[in-house]
């Protein structure tokens, strides 16, 4: 599982790195982290199933499964955040119900067991395909001498960074401006100003990304260097 980590730390910045974990024994799910390793017995002693502890992390999840060999996903924004945000509504009425419970007295108090939160939709979904993009980088990984590998990965880093910067200059270039603007009454206000995409085909044609999880991968890179990208541009990937 460590090798896997190493791997996959390579797409990940310096920082981001710094924020990772290698698995160990009674290593526990930490939200924070961006990329962690858990053994099949510490998730199984979590206080909280692990469809439930990935929603306090600020960031969509994606996990892999080394025993079954398979890859799942929660959202991607903005529906992950709304997901995010039923979960936290669900535990606030929880913890007001329980308030309420523990200030009536002992002998009209409910013995009912809190419910479990209902996940509509569910909280993961299986991956079943590969990007264009990285199943190209894989067999070019393949051809190349072992010593060469870590600097061609880290090169193909770069240019998917380039490629992210690209996206958010061309949305600069080619978004539609609006203005919102709100009464109290007596006046009007300019209240915000956000970009919605005129034409989303001409920008994947422009950066030639023209299956949908290439363009996602670029989204998603786009998205770590300028947070609240996809929301501010109404992009929903689907």
């Amino acid at each position: 599982m460590n090798l896997m980590i190493n791997t996959l730390s390579l797409f990940l910045s310096p920082e981001e790195r710094n924020r990772s974990s290698h698995a160990r024994k009674n290593l526990k799910y930490m939200a924070d982290l961006y990329l962690q390793g858990l053994l099949i017995q510490d998730m199984e002693n979590m206080r909280f199933k692990l469809d439930v502890a990935v929603l306090d992390s600020n960031v969509p999840t994606t996990i892999v499964d080394m025993s079954k060999l398979s890859v799942k996903q929660t959202p991607l924004f903005p529906a992950y955040r709304k997901l995010q945000q039923d979960y936290r509504d669900w535990v606030k009425i929880q913890l007001e119900d329980d308030l309420a419970r523990y200030l009536q007295p002992p002998s009209e108090r409910s013995t009912s067991v809190t419910s479990e939160w209902k996940k509509q939709p569910p909280v993961f979904h299986k991956v079943d395909c590969i990007a264009p993009m990285v199943k190209s980088l894989l067999d070019e990984i393949r051809t190349i001498p072992t010593r060469l590998r870590d600097a061609y990965v880290r090169q193909w880093r770069r240019w998917l960074v380039r490629r992210a910067v690209a996206f958010i200059q061309f949305s600069k270039n080619e978004g539609q401006v609006y203005t919102i603007y709100i009464s109290d009454g007596r006046f009007i206000y300019a209240n915000s100003i956000y970009f919605r995409f005129r034409n989303i085909d001409k920008l994947k044609n422009a950066l030639q990304l023209h299956d949908q999880n290439d363009f996602l991968i670029v989204l998603a890179q786009a998205e770590k260097l300028k947070p609240g990208l996809i929301e501010k541009l109404h992009i929903y990937p689907h």
